[in-house]
């Protein structure tokens, strides 16, 4: 019998804390409630300063309808449009320094193109789609990249399997990007910022209500200019600088009461330097070393030098530009039922050049072209019956990915080009879903029960425009979500859950051998349970929220190296299963007016129970991009100035998370693991200057300097080296905003 190793690390030392709070948050909520109680009979007062001390009520859509976060029987954190400002979170990278469980993996060494990683899930290297999903505007998005963070209402992340309500099934969870709506009132802001590395940023966003109550028009802009940190002593460039561009436009339509039309377009643009690997090891006789004698000696240089110095042999770029159009058509048929569509429309080109061995020899790189449309449309049924106790949600779903033009790889490998893959890609998927819930009062007051199902068709194909026929294969699946959740009190919800999420199967271009040119769809099955409280003890307002959970993940999705003829080439294969369980904690504290304080944990033990490989048995490889432990808590300071001069704001975040791994075979391979780090940022702000919405501020991020990785190339066992993409070094500058 296997036993993880995890079980004796950290998660165990949290158990007290968070069943502390499991137990104390009830009884804090039930404290409130009979303080009040006692005031109604005529006992003294709170002191008012306290008493008025209340935490903010967060919207998410998480079921795909409006519903407070608090009463969703899901893991889920939330993440306003205001706080994204406030922490400082620029893009998809640094969403993983204030989200329990979630990490952020670069690709390709760029700062643009990333995966994200849950509950250990992430996007195999090769063909296999995304273990977690990206959404903006309740479409699902082509890349990362897409998700500017230009004006947005929150950010939702939805942890474990999301096989029943959203477009794309995933097994890992799904990142939602909410953008700000029209409204139908005249607004709007002004935002300008500079900081080192000649940082420049100019935001703005103008609300227009063209017609009262009835048309209103929500126009935005973003430009983004700063220099590389990363000094390339081959021709005397900076790498890793920013120049990027985003634009959008909505339209919000309600000429009844019972109609809307929602209408987004957003187009942004990149055209930057690329990302920078270093060399940071090489394997005495191997490969590599035997060809280039020299790199040896040349990566004890490298490593003196450090990250911020590197000396690339080829010149890189990364140019790709996205157009996103959702419309969305809800029509209320009556009070108790409702239609709603959304339609979606992207297109990605993007054309970049990589170096992935970041050294003077001539080793790997390649130049990658893309361009691709995505075409989406999902019909929803939702509303009420039996008196109210059932609430429901059904729908149809489309979605076509197509080429608009050639996608194609050409490695270089040791200066000859290697494994040509020029294709033509087109997936589509279609699905049935139903969701409802059943209000349990004749049995049990606040007991709802939720059952849920989608039925799903995918199909792949592959042009490999070789004159060979083209690959088609064609996948479904069901997958289900059961739970049932029970309001103790007004402040107090626990819930159980089970989910099955499925992620299709899909083609190695190119496979070395006929067997392998297709694999299979990977499943999980997990169960969690949880507990959100809102509570109040001595005029001190909190927010509690836990979840623990355990999977089992079956035909694990993974990339090997296959050796065939003599040589290794890679393919990915249904390799592994395994097991997946933890913990989520979340906790918000206002003890005063003036004093904000939150915190989160999170705890992942994942380990395979099975994993052959040509390697050798991998078994007691570790998930890769999935550290242990996360840890993060933020202060923040409010301090009213007198005669009407604004406020002052201080706010102070710590993040840690444990080490990781960037490369699924690591049993053989220490080289693809990266130390655990901890990150500092600062912000001080002055708001509501002289009375007006005018606020400037001052801010820091990563302010001692740590030197943390952010994405590798372990390519130690494959060629012999292996090469590491490090995270944004200080930052720091200062913010004009005025709103109006």
């Amino acid at each position: 019998m296997q036993v993880s190793k995890g079980a004796k690390l950290p998660g165990v030392s949290v158990l007290p804390f968070v069943l502390i709070f499991t137990v104390a948050a009830p009884a804090f909520a039930e404290e409130n409630r009979q303080g009040s109680a006692t005031a109604e009979e005529g006992s003294p007062a709170p002191d008012p300063n306290k008493a008025s001390i209340e935490l903010e009520d967060i919207v998410v859509t998480a079921r795909r309808q409006t519903e407070s976060l608090q009463s969703v029987p899901v893991s889920v954190t939330a993440i306003s449009g205001e706080a994204l400002a406030a922490e400082g979170v620029r893009n998809v990278i640094d969403l993983q320094f204030h989200t329990p469980g979630l990490t952020t993996v670069g690709a390709g060494g760029s700062r643009t193109q990333t995966n994200f990683a849950m509950r250990g899930q992430t996007q195999t290297y090769g063909g296999a789609f995304a273990g977690v999903a990206s959404y903006f505007a309740d479409i699902p998005i082509i890349s990362q990249a897409t998700a500017s963070f230009l004006d947005l209402q929150n950010v939702q992340v939805l942890k474990g399997p999301q096989g029943t309500l959203f477009g794309r099934n995933t097994t890992g969870g799904a990142v939602l990007f909410a953008p700000q709506r029209p409204t139908l009132e005249l607004g709007g802001y002004v935002m300008a910022k500079l900081g080192n590395y000649q940082l420049r940023q100019a935001e703005a966003a103008l609300n227009l209500p063209v017609v009262s109550d009835v048309l209103a028009v929500r126009l935005n802009a973003q430009r983004i200019k700063r220099d590389g940190y990363t000094l390339n002593l081959t021709d005397g460039t900076y790498r890793d600088n920013v120049n990027s561009q985003a634009y959008r436009g909505s339209v919000l339509f309600t000429p009844s009461d019972g109609f809307s039309n929602y209408l987004v377009a957003e187009y942004s643009r990149v055209n930057d330097s690329g990302g920078s690997f270093m060399m940071n090891a090489v394997r005495p006789n191997s490969l590599v070393a035997q060809i280039y004698p020299d790199t040896l000696q040349y990566v004890e240089t490298q490593n003196a030098r450090g990250p911020r110095v590197i000396e690339s042999d080829v010149g890189t770029f990364n140019k790709s530009k996205q157009l996103v159009i959702v419309n969305e058509t809800s029509y209320e048929v009556s009070p108790d039922f409702s239609l709603k569509n959304i339609f979606g429309y992207q297109r990605f080109d993007q054309n970049f050049v990589t170096d992935q061995d970041g050294s003077s020899f001539n080793i790997l790189w390649f130049p990658q072209s893309v361009h691709i449309k995505l075409v989406t449309d999902e019909l929803q049924l939702s509303g009420k019956a039996l008196n109210g106790n059932l609430s429901f949600i059904g729908g149809l779903y489309y979605e076509q990915l197509s080429p608009t033009g050639i996608t194609a790889i050409r490695a270089q490998i040791f200066g000859n080009p290697n494994g040509i893959a020029s294709n033509q890609r087109s997936d589509g998927s279609k699905a049935v879903y139903g969701q409802a819930t059943y209000d349990l009062r004749d049995i049990l007051p606040d007991l709802k029960f939720t059952a849920g199902a989608r039925y799903t068709w995918d199909t792949r194909k592959l042009d490999l425009l070789d004159g060979t026929p083209d690959l088609i294969a064609k996948f479904k699946a069901l997958t289900y979500n059961f739970s049932l959740d029970y309001r103790i009190n007004p402040g107090v919800l626990v819930y159980v859950a089970t989910r099955r999420g499925y992620k299709s199967g899909g083609f190695n271009a190119h496979a070395p051998t006929p067997e392998l040119t297709a694999f299979q769809p990977e499943y999980i099955t997990d169960y969690e349970a949880g507990l959100k409280a809102d509570w109040h003890l001595q005029g001190m307002a909190g927010r509690t929220n836990i979840s623990i959970y355990t999977g089992n993940y079956s035909d694990i999705q993974k990339n090997e190296a296959i050796p065939v003829n003599g040589q290794l080439l890679t393919a990915t294969l249904n390799a592994a299963s395994g097991t997946i369980r933890g913990a989520d904690f979340e906790t918000s504290i206002r003890p005063a007016s003036w004093l904000n304080l939150s915190a989160f944990y999170s705890y992942t033990d994942a380990f395979y129970k099975s994993f052959p490989s040509p390697e050798g048995d991998a078994t007691a490889s570790e998930f890769a991009n999935t550290p242990k432990t996360k840890l993060g808590a933020t202060a923040e300071i409010t301090a009213p100035l007198p005669d009407d001069h604004g406020s002052l704001s201080f706010r102070a975040s710590y993040y840690h998370q444990s080490h990781q791994y960037f490369w699924d075979l690591n049993f053989n391979n220490p080289e693809s693991r990266a130390p655990g780090y901890n990150l500092v940022n600062l912000r001080a702000e002055w708001s509501n200057i002289g009375g007006k919405p005018l606020s400037v501020a001052i801010f820091g991020t990563n302010i001692f300097n740590t030197k943390y990785m952010q994405q590798g190339n372990p390519l130690a066992v494959a060629l012999g080296f292996n090469s590491v993409a490090y995270g944004d070094p200080r930052m720091y500058g200062a913010e004009l905003r005025f709103d109006f």
